[in-house]
């Protein structure tokens, strides 16, 4: 039994809620996924040899801008979403692998990536938050 304080039901209702929309994601938040990935992307300090985990990755369009930017990065993604990961790999992103799966419940080694990014999942409540409260354990930088 999970003691979490995050409900089964919640999460089958926002993976239900990504699933439906997955296939219009990036169109209907382009002007949104552009804003935050500005934003991230300058506040990320990202070396050639790094690796790098996005918890929350939904379709992969931060993944995509570090490779882009990165092409020597190794990459991650991680989401609850299978429809929104098929999207991602979809784009064919050099170096990276995605996973489905939770932050709180994560296969990862403590200090097994570089950079670690838990931006996108702040919006579905307290599952997040505990994700994002383990998100320096997976890092081997401070910061």
């Amino acid at each position: 039994m999970r003691n979490n304080g995050y409900k089964q039901n919640e999460e089958t209702s926002v993976i239900r809620e990504y699933s439906d929309i997955a296939p219009t994601y990036d169109v209907r938040w382009a002007s949104y996924i552009t804003a935050t990935l500005r934003q991230t992307l300058k506040r990320l300090d990202i070396k050639p040899t790094d690796r790098v985990l996005d918890i929350g990755c939904g379709t992969g369009s931060l993944l995509q801008a570090i490779s882009t930017k990165h092409p020597s990065v190794n990459l991650v993604g991680l989401d609850l979403c299978g429809e929104m990961l098929t999207i991602a790999c979809n784009k064919q992103i050099n170096k990276c692998n995605f996973i489905i799966g939770q932050a709180q419940w994560s296969p990862f080694r403590s200090k097994s990536f570089d950079v670690v990014v838990p931006v996108m999942p702040f919006i579905t409540g307290e599952c997040p938050k505990r994700a994002y409260e383990r998100s320096p354990e997976y890092s081997n930088r401070k910061g």
